[in-house]
């Protein structure tokens, strides 16, 4: 967050990864939360959802419930844009 926090969005992505890649229960599924934050202010939407879906499947308690109203919002915004998997089950 702190790269992304200075403009730095390529450092802040791959800082996410490495989080993301550690599977430590806690740092990577709100890495997965946050790079999906980063990717939809990129306009990478169907990253960003499938980054969100994948902090979701963490069913971590704080981040997993944050990651739903993400997803949800994007497919408000975008809709176009939008697989929306999670939700056509």
């Amino acid at each position: 967050m702190l790269f992304e926090g200075r403009g730095e969005h390529a450092r802040a992505e791959e800082a996410y990864k490495e989080a993301i890649a550690s599977e430590h229960p806690d740092a990577a599924a709100r890495a997965r939360l946050n790079l999906g934050v980063l990717l939809e202010q990129r306009g990478e939407y169907d990253l960003a959802e499938e980054a969100y879906q994948q902090a979701i499947n963490s069913g971590h308690p704080e981040v997993a419930p944050k990651a739903v109203d993400n997803l949800r919002g994007l497919a408000m915004r975008y809709p176009e844009r939008i697989r929306m998997s999670f939700f056509s089950q």
